[in-house]
């Protein structure tokens, strides 16, 4: 009975760690569609930044300094954004792996622990069955 609750237990951590892992992946998809999200920001602000350098190409006016430096600004800060996204990014896929990683290895160790109780289970009830052959054969002594 101890061993069947010990078993319990272990499946209901078994069962928390896989929800804890659909917990992750949610929260990878949210943050995958953020950064997806970002990405077409940054397209438009991109695009934003090819407009800007064909009007500074076709006009050849007095707004030719102002217009280039309004395109290296936009640029400046889709490089920036782009290069933070770049960063979150891999910092979430770095904890994504090790979060997996220690999933992994939590999987394997309830694995071993639930094998060890089985086998501990079987010797009981080899034992068990022992003893009840033993109880019968007093019996029939007895009688």
């Amino acid at each position: 009975e101890l061993l069947s609750k010990e078993l319990t237990a272990l499946e209901e951590s078994k069962q928390n760690a896989l929800e804890e892992l659909d917990g992750i992946k949610t929260i990878m998809e949210e943050v995958e569609d953020e950064l997806e999200l970002q990405q077409k920001q940054l397209y438009a602000k991109q695009e934003e930044c090819t407009e800007l350098e064909a009007r500074f190409h076709d006009t050849k006016t007095q707004y030719d300094n102002k217009l280039y430096a309004e395109v290296e600004r936009v640029r400046k800060e889709a490089n920036e954004e782009t290069n933070a996204i770049r960063m979150e990014l891999d910092s979430v896929k770095d904890d994504l792996m090790k979060a997996r990683q220690d999933l992994r290895q939590e999987k394997e160790l309830f694995s071993s622990e639930r094998d060890s109780l089985e086998a501990g289970k079987r010797r009981v009830d080899e034992e068990l069955e022992g003893i009840k052959n033993r109880m019968v054969d007093i019996e029939a002594q007895l009688l």
